[in-house]
């Protein structure tokens, strides 16, 4: 049996403990709603943790947004597949890759998500995928928050 709830439901827990039997056999999924909430609410913590990635060109209001909605999209994207296992491969790439998309550095995006991603397999391949120290330092934090998110999140 599956269950959809939020990380912060106490019924699951209260399954597991009260439904003789079957009650172990409950798998608990996640909302994407709830995993974007979680993943908003970890790059507040960042910010709000570590004053100097506020700013231009770091972590602003806006580029918060747009990584959440980066990330809500490849979920919306991603869930529509038939394929679980390809998908949730694709979803880990995409949210993995979602800081550098957001960013402007798409050599990694997926054509079927990235339009930028599209335009460039069109063209010449791009040979210099290098990222400057700061902005590999940077990025890697919020990669780790996604990376983190996506190993509790089930399709």
């Amino acid at each position: 049996m599956k269950f959809i709830g939020d990380g912060d439901s106490s019924v699951y827990p209260t399954l597991i403990r009260n439904v003789p039997g079957w009650g172990h056999a409950i798998k608990k999924l996640e909302c994407a709603n709830h995993v974007c909430k979680c993943y908003r609410g970890a790059l507040e913590k960042l910010v709000q943790d570590n004053p100097s990635y506020k700013g231009s060109g770091k972590l602003t209001l806006k580029m918060r947004k747009q990584l959440v909605s980066s990330a809500r999209a490849a979920i919306r994207m991603r869930s529509k597949e038939d394929d679980r296992k390809k998908s949730l491969a694709a979803l880990k790439h995409d949210l993995q890759n979602g800081p550098l998309h957001c960013f402007g550095f798409h050599q990694h995006c997926s054509t079927d998500f990235c339009k930028s991603a599209r335009e460039r397999a069109q063209q010449q391949p791009i040979t210099d995928l290098s990222l400057p120290v700061y902005l590999q330092r940077r990025l890697m934090i919020q990669i780790l928050v996604m990376m983190t998110m996506t190993e509790t999140m089930v399709l």
